[in-house]
């Protein structure tokens, strides 16, 4: 009867142990039933506070002229790797005109990666500024002094000419009306490809003005381009039309689909035979005598229950210990916060992106021309890029904090 006590005793602190874990982790059973709304609110609110600050005290360290410097020298020299495009839009807080930072940060970031990390010694970003009145943007018009821009509506420092619509004469600048707000944004994503691949790079990279990289984004990249995807630059292979850098987390978790399902089996039958061994091998030592199946079948299904409790998003985490364990799958539909596309596909693709009239939007009129041409797309998990909108330009409803909790 002790030994029973003992083993119940046991358990009761390993599941008190689990809910404290739990409870620090966005997308857990526990987590939303924990923090309210409002404290995750002024929990995303706070950390995007401190972020711009990082970025705007990162901004005042450097020298913009040198800043500039470096980065009309790598456009002279030509032979640019990625051309990596910040869209961005006038986003202000609804209650003033202050404001939100996701620029500041994001291009401060990028900023910091082009000028420190080797993989990007030949690489170039820019601000893609799709505002109908540029000049108003005024984070943007900040960041003119440290890194190379573009206007929709406006002039440019990457030496373009004025971009026009595939096949056509019409210039991006002179289309001021949309049939609706998606078909202008669809427009903005299709100037912001050209205009990138106008500077003849290997690779595009289209990032929203709200995303930050996370630290291993040039390892794990540098390592899927040579040898996930096994496609070196000097080939000119482009059998795949775009790697999804980024898929929001709230759509993560564990499911009824094969592959969801398979993803908690595996995981759960490696917990086991690992969990098993040990009990087991500490049983031989103290010498019980029990059942190596009713111990295996115990294990198992407190697996199952942790990675349930956890969260399949938490679960994959732990990929993160190494490059070679990030997963690279077929890509969902959803979403547009940071793309990488092969250069030579960029044009056939904004040209459907401009074709598309009406109330589509952007990312799912991407997914319709991956399917009608039958290209192949990509995705990695863990994600390589965090998404700090809370606060969207598209009047698309109350967004949940807990996917901004990083």
């Amino acid at each position: 009867m002790m030994f029973t006590w003992h083993k119940l005793a046991l358990l009761a602190a390993y599941l008190t142990g689990l809910s404290l874990l739990a409870d620090f982790l966005p997308f857990s059973e526990v987590f939303s039933h924990l923090h309210g709304e409002t404290s995750m609110v002024s929990h995303v609110e706070h950390a995007s506070s401190l972020r711009s600050q990082d970025a705007q005290n990162y901004l005042n360290s450097i020298d913009p002229k040198d800043s500039l410097k470096l980065y009309r020298d790598r456009l002279k020299l030509g032979n640019i790797t990625f051309a990596i495009g910040i869209i961005t839009i006038k986003r202000t807080r609804e209650s003033s005109n202050e404001s939100l930072g996701y620029l500041l940060q994001s291009a401060a970031s990028i900023d910091f990666l082009m000028k420190s990390n080797n993989l990007f010694k030949n690489s170039v970003p820019f601000i893609c500024n799709v505002d109908t009145y540029p000049d108003m943007h005024l984070d943007a018009v900040t960041l003119y002094k440290f890194l190379p821009f573009t206007k929709r509506y406006g002039d440019n420092s990457l030496g373009l000419p004025s971009i026009t619509l595939p096949h056509s004469h019409t210039r991006f600048v002179d289309l001021i009306t949309h049939f609706s707000k998606y078909e202008k944004e669809t427009f903005d994503y299709a100037f912001c490809l050209l205009s990138a691949a106008k500077l003849n790079p290997q690779y595009v990279i289209l990032l929203e003005e709200d995303t930050l990289p996370h630290k291993d984004f040039p390892v794990v990249l540098d390592h899927i381009l040579n040898y996930r995807l096994n496609i070196k630059p000097e080939k000119n292979k482009t059998d795949y039309l775009f790697l999804k850098l980024y898929y929001p987390k709230k759509w993560q978790g564990y499911g009824f689909d094969v592959c969801r399902l398979l993803d908690l089996l595996s995981v759960s039958v490696l917990a086991t035979l690992m969990c098993s061994l040990v009990h087991y091998c500490a049983l031989l030592k103290y010498k019980y005598n029990h059942s190596i199946n009713r111990i295996v079948l115990c294990w198992f299904g407190l697996a199952v229950f942790t990675c349930w409790v956890l969260g399949r998003q938490n679960v994959s985490e732990l990929r993160r210990v190494s490059k070679h364990l990030y997963r690279l799958q077929k890509a969902d539909g959803c979403c547009t916060q940071a793309m990488l596309y092969p250069t030579a596909g960029v044009h056939n693709l904004s040209a459907y992106l401009v074709s598309r009239k009406g109330h589509v939007h952007t990312d799912l009129a991407i997914y319709d021309y991956f399917y009608l041409n039958d290209k192949t797309t990509y995705q990695v998990e863990p994600n390589l890029f965090f998404h700090t909108g809370l606060h969207t330009t598209l009047d698309l409803g109350a967004k949940s904090p807990e996917e901004f909790i990083f």
